[in-house]
């Protein structure tokens, strides 16, 4: 009977060693604050967006270049795709080719699975962000900004549950 609750006890911490949420081993890591996501760096040409996860178009996507009002000769082009919901955004001159702009942030909502490299990822709590992060820079509209490491959180006000993650370029101010 003792080797039976051994065996027992063995099976139990085995199986919360590889299916907690604690192990990253069990989860995908892919939203990396000042990094990237969605296989995508920061500062990749718009280019490898394409390359990566192909054309967009109709319902897969949409592109859109304006020009930046604050800053009269950058340009942004906004590409989103519903089917790993993910948007890309980035910038260049009007000199610039289009695929040469680069990419300067990149914002993923649900159902997007990947996590942040300490476990925080859509359908988190504040207070995960928190504990995980510490106390943001900025707390405004349901967004906890993290300005020094590049990452924001938007969040749910009536579930204070994360429904937004947006990676960007530390030096830049994504309100």
């Amino acid at each position: 009977m003792k080797n039976i609750n051994l065996l027992l006890a063995i099976l139990s911490i085995g199986c919360l060693l590889t299916c907690s949420k604690d192990n990253e081993d069990t989860y995908k890591i892919g939203i990396f604050p000042s990094v990237g996501a969605a296989d995508i760096n920061l500062t990749d040409p718009f280019s490898k967006v394409l390359e990566v996860h192909g054309n967009y178009s109709g319902s897969i996507g949409r592109e859109i270049n304006y020009p930046n009002q604050t800053e009269p000769f950058e340009y942004h082009k906004v590409a989103w795709y519903d089917a790993i919901k993910a948007t890309f955004s980035a910038r260049g001159t009007a000199e610039d080719m289009v695929n040469d702009y680069e990419v300067f942030a990149i914002e993923v909502e649900a159902p997007y699975e990947a996590l942040t490299e300490k476990l925080i990822g859509i359908g988190s709590s504040v207070d995960e962000v928190v504990n995980a992060y510490g106390q943001p820079t900025v707390i405004e509209y349901g967004t906890y900004k993290y300005k020094s490491i590049g990452i924001h959180f938007e969040y749910d006000e009536t579930t204070f549950l994360v429904t937004n993650i947006i990676v960007y370029i530390d030096n830049v101010w994504i309100d």
